[in-house]
Formats: C-alpha cells, structure tokens, sequence
C-alpha cells in the first residue's frame, strides 16, 4: 500500500454506545456500569472517558490563566522551574552546614533546615551565605518568630526569598491548643511577626495554609483541599482585622499539601485547589495575579511503611511525580527510610534523584501541563472541585476553620474516612506491597509502633487530630509477633492442602500470604486426603492450621479430617480457607477457629490469634 493511499484511510469513529457494547460482550453479558468504582471522595470512576461524558469547561485552555487548573506559569517550569526542596538533618551545626553545602552541589535549589531552637544562633554560619541565591522553603511553625529575627540581622537580608511559613492552625489541628489558649491570642501575636517580617524581608513568604495534617490523619482529596482553602481563607479574613492589607496577605500565601498514592486523584486535587482559591481570592477582590496558588508539596507520610521500606522508594517515586504534574512550586520527597528513624545522607540522596530523574531524564521541565486536555483528568478535577467546595461550605456554616475544628468536626470527618481506609487495608481490598501482601518475613521492624498521635476528649480548644500511617496496625501485629519469637514462641502456620496441587494450590497460597501479612510463616504439606496423611504437619505443634482446598473436598474429606484432627489434638486452632458451601455454624461446631477469604479483617484474625498464644505461652 502506498503512502499516499494510506492517507486516505481513517478508522471509523465509535461513539460510547459502541464501546459499551464492546465491553459487555467482553464481559459475558455484565453491564459495562459494573466495572464503576467509588472513591473515598465519593466519585464514580468510570472505565473510559470520552469528550461526550466528560464535562471540560475549563475558562481557559491555555495554562497560566484563570481558572488556574493547568498552573499558574503560561510555559510551565520551562519558565520557573519547581525548587527541589529536601529537608537537610544534622547532629551539630557543621554538620548541617556541610550537609546544606553537599546537597546544592548536587541539584538541591531550595534551603529547608531544621527549625529546632538550639540551631538558631549559629543560622548564619549553616547558611554560609547561601541564602543570597536559593530561596527556603521552610514550615518553621511556633520557631518562626525566632528564626526570622535572626534571618532580619543577615546581610541582604531584603533579599532573602522562598517561603518560611507558619500555619497556626493547622499546628492546632496536629498538635492540639490547650483549654487555656485561644485561636484569637494566636493571630494578634502572628500578626505582629508577619508585619514585621514584611518589612525587613519583603520577598519572603511567611503565610501557609497547610493540608498536610489531615492528609495524614486519614483525610481524602476532597477535604484536603476544602481544609486548606477554608485555613487560608480564615487567615485572610483575621489578619484583614488587624490592619494587614489584602495585597501583603495574598503575596505573602503558600499553600501546603501532601501528595499521596492515588496517582490520578493527587494531579487532580492541586488543579482543583487552583480552582477553589482563584475564586475564593476574587470573592476578597484580588486581583487575576494574585489569585494564583503557590504551592508547596511533599511526598505522603501517611503511605509510608516500615516493612519491606525500599518500597517506599517506588511510593515517593509515583507521589513526586504526580505532584510535578499537578503543578507545584516546592517539592520535598521524604527518605525512603525516614519512618525507621535511620535516614541519612545515602537515603536523602536517593530522594533528592527521584526529582532530579524527573527534570533531567522525564524532561518534566520541558512541557507545560502535560495532563492538560486529558478527558478523564479533566473530568475527574471538576468532581473534585465540586466535592471539595461543598465542604468548604460545610466549613464556613461553622464560621469558619478555626470554629469547625473546635467543635470537632474537622476531627470526626477525617477519623471516618481513616477508618474506612484502615478497614480496606485490613481486609486487603486495598494493597499496600510489602505489608499486607507479598510480605516479606526476612524483615525485622524496630520495637516501636506507628501511632503519632491521640487526642483526649476534653481539656483542648481544639483537640489533636489523630495521625498514623495507614501500615500501623500490621506493624504492630508484626512486632508483637517478633516478641513472641524471642518470647519461644515458633509463630508457624501449617497449611493441610487437600487433593493435589492444581486442587488446592489457590488456596494455599492465599492463606500463606494471609498470615505472612503478620508476620507468621506458614509450610504446607503434601496434597493430603485424610487425617492420617496429615498427622505429620500435625506433629510439629504449629501455632495454627488451615485447611486449604477445593469447597468440594471440604465436605467429601474436610469435615472429617476436621473431626479426628480436633478429637486427638482438642487443643489445636483450625482455620479453613475460603467460604465453604455448608453453613458456617455446622463448621465451628466441628472446631473451626474462624473462616479466612478476601473479605476477612488480617488485622482482627491475626491479632486475635497473638493474643491467644500469648496466653498460652504464659500460661
């Protein structure tokens, strides 16, 4: 066929009815609306967008331009470049000085140092002058008062630039504010730092409004960004009642967020939040330039885990990346190994590449809003959008930030939708590799657990939100079952496989992996069909068994096998793999601990089982 023939072919174009109907013959006669899913947001994805389903009414196709959602910058970071901003650790002051040194030798162009008191009077040797070319880009919390006195004394200081931000609020909402303090004392004192600050150092940046404590306290997208319009949005209005104008405010403003694992919600939740806060600063009367965003980000804590850590390397690969596309100015990845409390300079280098990876080799600096025009993006940014301004009502209808999180809603909201999570992990609808699948048991975790945080319910003006990674509860069902080897404890599983392989193998290996995800070994034996082919796996005293076959088998040889197993060894706890076919209550009358299937809380089975051989091993 020549050239110029195949110019003349097209394919021809299928609307969605086509495509639906497609894939309901793929799908054997299933409705294509089966494959819809909801988000934690409560918005439906569907499995193929199209410019007839999806609603693209952006004001403007051209990024840099109102609403915002494609970025604030027209060409993108091929104009002004996103600023790697890893958080540089040290035991001394030489120590980060040399640190801060090594790191903008080698692609760092943001100062992030740790805010602690004791470094603040030697700021000035740390720096080491690098503060004339590299902006910061610190959240230095209740420290900012102290380490922008010190920054006002250093030379050029009117050209110190970045952003060293506080949010008092979102430090309430982490920390908690005691019954004694109010949030009114907490903006007269704030507002006499920041006068001051801007006029000692009128290009930096010192408001935040911050997202990340409820991104790590459980919340999802939607009130993540509801959160963060509605702290900006108070900071606006209180510190307009204390004679700061609207310019100095709005210039003064960076917005905070946490990038989390949802690769296509966490692009989506930035353009949204462009969105939100171009209209919410136009309702102030800004004007188009200073309804922009200024964005911060950092890769999740939240996601973060203890066993199998290098994953975590793959996890902030996947975060950085969606926050490069979802147009942020400051980036910081987190350590692989940060949640250990080992990081050091091999792991903060490996951060730091994951950013440079993405400028020098995925030329992300190079194309402005690659995610632009994408249907199911774009689509999937004007639900967010729509959920995330219906909270940020429910906010206002409190009076604001301040009065939703003293009366606890903010706190109630984000618990609920954390527990949903917790329960989807548990259960292993939702995967986290390396915790509670495809475990790997080599791995031995530090003796300490992943809580941050609880708030008691009374003595606050605003109670602490309570934080933790979503692998807590496995970690800890992990430790302690490290503490019961040590203990004597032999921790084995013993898989009793009915039928041969091809029958049982299923199975088997899910109910290995079930119990590998806390911390438990399991060994199976050879295809069995009766109690005496197994009474050898039975003889080494496993913590547990598990019968693993085919629903068929367990009422031709299951329950039988069950009957002599609990007549000779009484004592023993039996699991069986999958929903048998008989009633339940017919099994555990016969001596069935409980049932394991893809439905089952890993957590609440496997801790139970600790805990019961805990007893027995003290008893």
């Amino acid at each position: 066929m020549s050239y110029q023939e195949m110019e003349k072919i097209s394919f021809p174009e299928k609307t969605m009815e086509d495509w639906k109907r497609a894939a309901e013959s793929a799908l054997k006669g299933r409705a294509a609306e089966s494959l819809d899913r909801l988000t934690y947001e409560n918005i439906k994805l569907k499995p193929l967008y199209s410019a007839e389903t999806s609603a693209l009414t952006p004001k403007s196709q051209y990024p840099g331009q109102e609403d915002f959602r494609r970025g604030i910058e027209p060409l993108g970071y091929s104009k002004a470049d996103w600023k790697i901003a890893q958080r540089i650790s040290g035991e001394t002051a030489e120590d980060l000085k040399q640190e801060l040194k090594r790191a903008l030798e080698n692609g760092q162009n943001a100062i992030v140092l740790p805010v602690e008191e004791h470094f603040l009077e030697s700021f000035a040797g740390i720096l080491d002058g690098a503060h004339r070319e590299y902006p910061f880009a610190i959240n230095a919390a209740g420290s900012q008062s102290s380490m922008l006195a010190v920054l006002e004394n250093l030379p050029q200081s009117k050209e110190i630039h970045g952003y060293i931000g506080r949010d008092p609020l979102a430090e309430a909402a982490s920390e908690g504010l005691p019954g004694d303090q109010m949030v009114e004392g907490l903006y007269d004192d704030w507002a006499v730092t920041l006068e001051k600050a801007g006029a000692e150092m009128p290009k930096l940046r010192t408001i935040l409004a911050d997202a990340v404590p409820y991104h790590n306290g459980g919340a999802h997208a939607a009130l993540e960004v509801a959160a963060a319009a509605a702290a900006a949005t108070e900071h606006v209005s209180r510190l307009l009642d204390r004679h700061l104008s609207l310019e100095d405010i709005l210039s003064k403003l960076v917005f905070s967020f946490a990038s989390g694992g949802n690769f296509f919600m966490e692009i989506a939740k930035l353009r949204a939040a462009r969105i939100i806060w171009g209209k919410i600063a136009a309702a102030f009367g800004a004007p188009k330039d200073m309804q922009k965003m200024v964005i911060a980000a950092e890769t999740s804590y939240f996601t973060k885990t203890m066993a199998d850590p290098y994953v975590n390397l793959l996890r902030s690969g996947n975060e950085a990346f969606a926050a490069v596309i979802g147009g942020v100015q400051y980036l910081q990845v987190r350590a692989f190994d940060e949640v250990l409390g080992s990081s050091g300079s091999f792991s903060q280098r490996l951060a730091r590449n994951i950013q440079l990876l993405l400028r020098e080799e995925a030329h992300l600096l190079k194309v402005a809003d690659p995610s632009g025009g994408s249907w199911y993006i774009e689509s999937l940014t004007n639900e967010l959008a729509e959920k995330a301004w219906d909270i940020f009502l429910q906010i206002e209808s409190f009076g604001g930030m301040a009065d939703a999180l003293e009366k606890g809603w903010i706190q109630e909201q984000t618990r609920e939708i954390l527990e949903k999570k917790k329960h989807d992990a548990e259960t292993r609808k939702k995967s986290i590799i390396g915790t509670n699948v495809y475990a790997n048991l080599e791995d031995k975790l530090p003796d300490r657990g992943g809580r941050l945080k609880e708030g008691a319910n009374s003595g606050w003006t605003i109670r602490p939100l309570h934080q933790e990674r979503l692998s807590a509860t496995f970690e800890n069902i992990r430790t302690k079952a490290q503490e019961l080897r040590r203990g004597g404890g032999q921790l084995q599983a013993g898989l009793i496989s009915l039928g041969e392989l091809k029958e049982h193998k299923t199975r088997t290996d899910f109910a290995a992996g079930f119990f590998a995800a806390g911390g438990i070994a399991a060994e199976h034996s050879p295809g069995v069909s009766g109690f005496p082919d197994a009474e050898a796996l039975l003889k080494r005293d496993y913590t547990c068994y598990c019968i693993c076959g085919t629903n068929q088998q367990y009422e031709t040889a299951g329950k039988q096998l069950l009957r002599e197993l609990k007549e000779r060894y009484p004592e023993s706890v039996v699991y069986l793999a999958g929903h048998p076919d008989s009633p339940a209550e017919e099994w555990r009358e016969l001596g069935i601990h409980d049932f394991i299937t893809a439905k089952s809380n890993v957590c609440s089975i496997l801790g139970k089982l600790l805990e019961e051989t805990e007893v027995k091993m003290n008893g």
